[in-house]
């Protein structure tokens, strides 16, 4: 399901500073705060580009609402490597708190009783998350759709 305008900024929040944004073309557009729409995971995309005429390498963090954009993003010829990391909103998690990590595994499953699709997050820290079901043990048939390149 794709999720759209979960973020939000108020025009006096834009960075009208000509040093930092000298080089930003028309269409690009800073903001000091950025609020969230919506309370939901949101995914961090970090990308390593190499710039091939100052032989550097580079990253770019985006923030992305939902899986499949954060793995189109990292499937582009011109990325070396990627990281996708998953923020969960305290509501999410059992302590009450943030919960952020590295993906390391996903996976697509189906709930046994009732054949509900349902998406599994493996973390670098071991931890598993599946949106809106705590009980693993009734996912069956899971299909592993990524894992984290060991570059």
């Amino acid at each position: 399901m794709e999720r759209e305008m979960i973020f939000q900024a108020h025009e006096s929040w834009q960075v009208k500073n000509e040093f930092i944004t000298v080089f930003d073309s028309p269409e690009v557009h800073r903001y000091n705060i950025i609020e969230l729409g919506i309370n939901v995971p949101i995914f961090i995309t970090e990308l390593v580009f190499r710039d091939d005429e100052n032989d550097i390498k580079f990253r770019n963090t985006y923030l992305v609402s939902d899986f499949e954009t954060a793995l189109s993003l990292s499937s582009d010829e011109s990325v070396l490597d990627h990281s996708i990391s998953i923020l969960l909103p305290r509501y999410e998690d059992d302590g009450k708190e943030f919960t952020a990590g590295t993906i390391n595994e996903v996976y697509d499953a189906v709930m046994d009783n009732n054949k509900i699709a349902k998406r599994v997050y493996v973390l670098a820290t071991g931890k598993r998350y599946v949106k809106d079901y705590n009980i693993e043990s009734d996912l069956i048939e899971l299909e592993l759709i990524y894992r984290k390149p060991h570059m």
